[in-house]
């Protein structure tokens, strides 16, 4: 009898202008060369809570809350719309890796840990509403540099919420460094600021690298370059 492969789950993080989405897009394109069915999603997804999050963000929806309530307020509803993006049983990516096709994901919960948490009871909080989704297979951060990012947003003709708000950007900075380095599955730690072929390049021969399973303990890896 032949056992279907569980997809898997490959997760891009870092802050905005990182090249996340680019990076996520390219490894996308590589995988379906291999033959390999692949999903490309991102968070906020395109479902009911995560496209009330994008009216936020490009400020169609206002809210007048302080900084600390604001932070919150989008970790709950990041962690409504995560739980469907993961669960939901029409087009979840638990149903997809079910289904042996391979998830890449641009942003997970460790944005929220970085965006939503500027004092360790925010953290607590994050990580509770956090804390029955499933674990990436594949962890790849995307290491920019803050000059680096504001110099790519101040290219945008249009800015979200987080990219106006230099001390928020900051601050994520400082928490992914600390949530990438907790997590302890594999895991590929970049430079952002390189060209993105080069990129492109190392993520893919280490992913290919990485045979991923239910069953088999991949520990924790980590390559930086």
């Amino acid at each position: 009898m032949i056992v279907q492969r569980r997809g898997n789950f490959i997760v891009f993080e870092g802050i905005d202008c990182s090249g996340t989405s680019t990076q996520a897009q390219l490894l996308t394109t590589g995988l379906r060369r291999e033959g390999r069915r692949v999903l490309l999603t991102s968070e906020p997804s395109h479902g009911p809570v995560g496209q009330l999050i994008r009216s936020y963000f490009s400020e169609r929806i206002s809210s007048s809350f302080n900084r600390s309530a604001q932070d919150k307020f989008f970790g709950c509803l990041f962690a409504a719309d995560r739980l469907d993006h993961i669960f939901n049983p029409v087009d979840g990516v638990a149903k997809q890796l079910g289904e042996g096709i391979d998830v890449v994901c641009t942003r997970y919960k460790f944005s929220s840990l970085a965006y939503n948490a500027e004092t360790e009871e925010e953290r607590s909080f994050v990580s509770a509403a956090n804390s029955e989704l499933i674990s990436p297979d594949v962890l790849i951060y995307l290491r920019c540099p803050l000059d680096v990012a504001l110099g790519r947003m101040h290219e945008r003709v249009t800015k979200e919420t987080y990219e106006k708000d230099r001390h928020k950007l900051e601050n994520a900075l400082l928490n992914f460094e600390r949530e990438i380095g907790l997590f302890q599955g594999p895991k590929l730690v970049l430079d952002a600021s390189r060209f993105p072929d080069q990129l492109a390049t190392d993520v893919f021969r280490f992913v290919k690298s990485i045979q991923c399973s239910p069953d088999s303990d991949s520990g924790s890896t980590e390559m930086s370059a």
